[in-house]
């Protein structure tokens, strides 16, 4: 399974559109989809992850959860999102020995090479750019991409406010793919909004 492309977050709040969107997004040409929710209870997180992989395996798209293996392991998702508050890699790794898991490495080449030697399967960098998703999160300096792949060899992700004027910034760096959640979600036409971060990433010109 190639992990790549455009990778679409699920905000904080869920609108009442938050599915639809969510679908045009996909068949727009996201491929890969984390469910993320620090703050509901588990059923309530359960009836939408079940909702969003039947929406993923439809268009035959990876599904992912953000940090609840509990979760992940009853809606059967492809993979785990974590990071260095979450679960440990190695006890996910036990949990899910055949599941695709990512890991957060914020701005810091040492610990996304250490990810990497625990398992991990790809892993994310950011934020690079301000962004309202993670009002609290400190920006990192994009230079740490620079020759990032002679020392990370699974692939890499770049998060965090990053939008198509951005997105054209990160294409020197080769990275894997671009995660996303404002750009798509307060857009009025989400599938138009993934087609522009793709036309930006990859470096094609947007076709209507």
């Amino acid at each position: 399974m190639t992990l790549g492309g455009i990778y679409l977050v699920t905000p904080d709040s869920m609108t009442s559109n938050f599915f639809e969107v969510t679908e045009k997004a996909i068949v727009s040409g996201v491929s890969i989809l984390q469910y993320r929710n620090k703050s509901s209870g588990f059923q309530d997180k359960l009836e939408v992850a079940q909702k969003l992989s039947s929406l993923a395996y439809r268009y035959n798209r990876v599904f992912i959860i953000d940090d609840d293996v509990d979760l992940a392991i009853a809606v059967n998702a492809d993979g785990l999102h974590i990071g260095k508050d979450d679960i440990p890699l190695p006890d996910a790794r036990k949990r899910l020995p055949d599941k695709i898991i990512g890991y957060s490495t914020y701005g810091s080449r040492e610990i996304a090479v250490e990810a990497q030697s625990l398992g991990a399967d790809y892993v994310s960098f950011g934020p690079f750019f301000a962004t309202n998703s993670k009002k609290d999160a400190g920006l990192y300096d994009i230079k740490v991409l620079e020759e990032i792949k002679k020392y990370v060899h699974v692939p890499i992700f770049a998060i965090g406010g990053i939008n198509p004027e951005n997105a054209a910034m990160l294409r020197p760096f080769n990275l894997d793919g671009i995660c996303v959640i404002s750009w798509v979600y307060s857009s009025a036409d989400p599938g138009r909004a993934v087609k522009e971060l793709m036309g930006a990433f990859y470096g094609m010109d947007y076709i209507n």
